[in-house]
């Protein structure tokens, strides 16, 4: 099963079941995708979603049973394929749920679907950002008269709240957040209250009229404990003129425009903002909602490091986490598992003098293993047990310590310098003819670097890898952001100052050859950079780029300023037209 760049949970559900070859195959393909682009919560909603499609349960049945008059739109839904029985086997669960789109619920639903009453209620798996609309029993038809007075003015109420809920599910979507017709999924409830405020008297003492105006009152709850998270009143005030109706009382619609003509965006806006800032997308709490299995082990695993991963300050903890799980094993009550330490395994590897040319090498390698044996306990429910974290965080703080510690060590630095920065000859260098005088090592280092050097000579590469003075390496980023601090020559003004030297010395001894007066200059200023020359700059370090060879963006940059052809050129030309201008003869 191939995939090109990202696609969606929906997209990855389909390319599986249109795999060919082994089903078992293209159903781990799926889940090692969505492993790796951190989808696997989305995955483990979707499947469940699809296996009750295929076979609901008969709570999945209820609630789809209560909401078929009560969604906010048409109640679409997404069309599934029919689940393998590969599929089928890996992940069916109890408790899987139903995505049910928008729709509207009464407090009295949840005594009817679920048998408990709504301030008892607690969602089985509440997904970051789904919210649902819940109207508030104390809600009116009309000043003075419950909105449930009876099956008709319930009905009305309903349909004319369905626009009101289109609105604020359009306006939350730019916060990543929306609404669901499943209780069991929301982890926000907002509760929807109609009042009507007296407005004012119309008409005159032989006909008079009383004019309200409604009130919707959001209150947004946390849908597991009814926390309250933020509130907003949508105000709609009666005009000048109104239509009489029976009992002499305007009977006020609920206003369905979009949201900012019934309510001030000063006054929207910081309910939104409270309601986003209380959905943590990356809380890793779902990996507690659902019963382990050994097919679904690996996604559960995955979601609970990537929540611990958005809660890690420390780069070096936050990177293990990042990296994900092999390994994943249930074996009773116990899940184990494996992740990746970065652990360099230094003394494995003994000094860098002893076995410089693949040290490197062998060091990324260590890093790469997945060497951190850690457990998770499953509870009496088939549960992770969230205490169970406690261990694994202080595993893993243990290790990025320690691992932190290992990269300072000077034969890192060592290896990293001749990496990246080797010294271009042997020996010591006297005069600027010996920085240009090239080792074979460098020759064949220059040439390896294929696209990135072949600009160049090694010849002409030397001075600027020979003014290297000195590298430190700073560990405090984590093992994708090692930070490289070096001291060598500013290729831009080094190369100006060398035209303007070898441009002088060309016109005062016209048999000088120009290419060898310019990387004569050059080197000279390598040998003895003048004040001003010397350049600090740092360069990132990832030790993934660093496995595959790639050559770090920092230090690109900084070659790529080394613009040794485009000056040579210029004096080339600068000397040429000197002599054309004065006569005489060109250098050779």
């Amino acid at each position: 099963m191939t995939h090109n760049g990202t696609c969606s949970v929906f997209n990855l559900i389909d390319a599986a079941g249109l795999a060919e070859g082994d089903p078992s195959k293209a159903c781990q393909d799926m889940v090692d995708y969505a492993v790796q682009n951190g989808l696997a919560g989305e995955l483990l909603l979707q499947i469940g979603d699809m296996l009750e499609h295929a076979d609901p349960s008969e709570q999945s049945r209820k609630i789809s049973n209560y909401v078929a008059s009560r969604y906010v739109e048409n109640g679409t839904t997404h069309s599934y394929r029919n689940p393998t029985e590969v599929e089928q086997a890996r992940f069916a669960a109890a408790d899987m749920q139903r995505t049910e789109p928008a729709a509207i619920w009464e407090t009295s639903g949840f005594e009817e679907v679920f048998g408990v009453a709504f301030d008892r209620f607690k969602p089985l798996r509440p997904q970051p950002g789904l919210c649902l609309a819940v109207i508030k029993a104390s809600a009116l038809y009309r000043p003075g008269r419950a909105y449930n007075d009876t099956l008709e003015t319930a009905q009305e109420v309903l349909n004319n709240l369905k626009p009101v809920v289109s609105a604020c599910d359009r306006s939350l979507q730019s916060a990543s957040l929306s609404f669901t017709g499943n209780p069991n999924l929301a982890s926000v409830v907002i509760l929807f209250d109609i009042q009507y405020s007296f407005y004012g008297n119309y008409g005159n003492a032989y006909d008079p009229i009383k004019g309200y105006g409604a009130i919707v009152t959001l209150t947004a709850l946390d849908a597991r404990t009814h926390r309250k998270i933020a509130s907003v009143k949508m105000k709609h005030e009666l005009g000048g003129m109104i239509s009489v109706t029976s009992g002499g009382i305007y009977e006020d619609r609920i206003y369905c425009a979009s949201l900012p003509t019934t309510t001030a965006i000063d006054i929207w806006q910081p309910f939104e903002d409270k309601l986003a800032a209380s959905v943590n997308p990356q809380s890793g709490n779902d990996a507690y909602t659902y019963a382990v299995t050994e097919g679904n082990a690996e996604l559960i695993v995955s979601i609970l490091l990537d929540g611990l991963a958005g809660k890690a300050s420390d780069p070096w903890q936050k990177a293990i986490y990042e990296a994900g799980a092999q390994a994943v094993r249930m074996d009773g009550d116990t899940l184990s598992l494996r992740l990746r330490s970065f652990d360099p395994a230094l003394e494995s590897l003994g000094a860098y003098a002893d076995n410089p040319d693949t040290w490197l090498s062998d060091m990324l390698q260590n890093a790469a293993a997945y060497n951190l044996n850690c457990t998770l306990t499953i509870d009496e429910d088939g549960k992770l047990l969230q205490s169970s974290e406690t261990p694994l965080k202080a595993a893993v703080k243990k290790a990025a310590a320690a691992v932190g510690k290992a990269y300072g060590n000077k034969d890192v630095l060592t290896a990293l310098r001749a990496r990246l920065f080797p010294v271009p000859i042997e020996g010591e260098a006297e005069s600027d003819a010996d920085v240009l005088n090239v080792s074979p090592a460098f020759t064949r280092w220059v040439q390896a670097q294929g696209e990135a050097l072949q600009a160049l000579t090694p010849t002409e590469w030397a001075p600027l890898y020979f003014a290297q003075d000195k590298q430190t390496l700073g560990v405090d980023k984590g093992p994708h952001a090692l930070q490289l601090k070096c001291e060598g020559i500013s290729p831009g003004l080094t190369l100006s100052a060398a035209y303007q030297d070898a441009r002088a010395a060309a016109i005062s001894d016209p048999t000088a050859d120009l290419r060898t007066l310019f990387l004569r200059t050059l080197a000279g200023y390598a040998l003895h950079p003048g004040k001003g020359l010397t350049k600090t700059f740092t360069v990132a370090l990832d030790v993934e780029e660093l496995s595959r060879g790639a050559l770090p963006a920092d230090y690109q940059r900084y070659l790529d300023s080394y613009e040794f052809a485009a000056q040579f050129s210029r004096m080339e030309e600068s000397v040429s037209a000197y002599w054309e201008e004065h006569g005489g003869s060109a250098n050779p």
